[in-house]
This record gives C-alpha cells, sequence and structure tokens, in this order.
C-alpha cells in the first residue's frame, strides 16, 4: 500500500505521467530534506551531525506520541478500518527506513567521518608538498 500523502501518486501510468511522477517524488524529497536543514539551522544555528541526531529524535518521539494517538482513537471503530490499515503501513514503512538509518548505522558513520577528518588532519602539513610535487628529505 502506498501513501496517499504523496501528491504524485494519483497519476496514472503512462509514461508522460511516469516522468511526473518521478519528478513530483523528488521535488517532495527536496523540499522535505530542505525544510529539516532549515529547522535545524533555526534551532542550532548550525548543520551538524549532533543537531542533525538531534532533530531526528525529535521527529521520531513525535510520530510515536502521534501514531499511539491515532491508534487509541481509531482502536474499536469498525466504520475507520481502512485508516487504521493505512495508519499501520505507514509505520511499518518508517519502522523499515529507520532498520537501514539505525543507531548503530549513524554510529558508524560518524566514527568513519572522525577518522576521514583526523587522516586529513594527520596529513595537513605535508599536503601542500604533496600537491606540488616537491618531497622533504
Amino acid at each position: 500500500m502506498t501513501s496517499a500523502l504523496t501528491p504524485s501518486k494519483a497519476l496514472a501510468s503512462d509514461p508522460l505521467d511516469t516522468q511526473m511522477t518521478k519528478f513530483l517524488d523528488l521535488s517532495q524529497d527536496i523540499l522535505s530534506l530542505v525544510r529539516h536543514e532549515n529547522a535545524i539551522l533555526l534551532e542550532t544555528g548550525e548543520l551538524s551531525f549532533e543537531a542533525y541526531v538531534m532533530r531526528k529524535a525529535t521527529l521520531m518521539t513525535d510520530f510515536e506520541k502521534e501514531a499511539r494517538k491515532l491508534l487509541g482513537t481509531l482502536s474499536g471503530r469498525n466504520n475507520r478500518m481502512n485508516a487504521q490499515v493505512m495508519l499501520v503501513e505507514e509505520i511499518r514503512r518508517v519502522r523499515d527506513a529507520l532498520k537501514v538509518n539505525s543507531g548503530f548505522q549513524l554510529d558508524s558513520i560518524r566514527a568513519r567521518m572522525q577518522e576521514k577528518f583526523a587522516a586529513s588532519e594527520d596529513n595537513a602539513p605535508f599536503a601542500g608538498v604533496q600537491e606540488e610535487g616537491t618531497l622533504c628529505h
């Protein structure tokens, strides 16, 4: 089941519509990313890994609260079965995406970035010499 929130999902499946769907999906991805970057910048004044992780944690907490509230509201209402199914599918989609993007993965990325920066700092005094093609003896 696909999310009903994406405007591009309403289009038919001929080649032009497929191309338009891809474009609209890309547009939504860009808008979402920029909105989060802007929120981080407005909250912390800088785009940093820590600020990004804090923003993500806040969003995940809000997502969980809203999901619990909606599930509680919808439970036992037979006339809202479609809404329940849609909500459960959306929760699964987010959960599946988070499996790839887990805290372990983020810690691993952070460690690699720190190693990369440390290596570049270690080589910094010699970077200019190597680029110019001369060697120190």
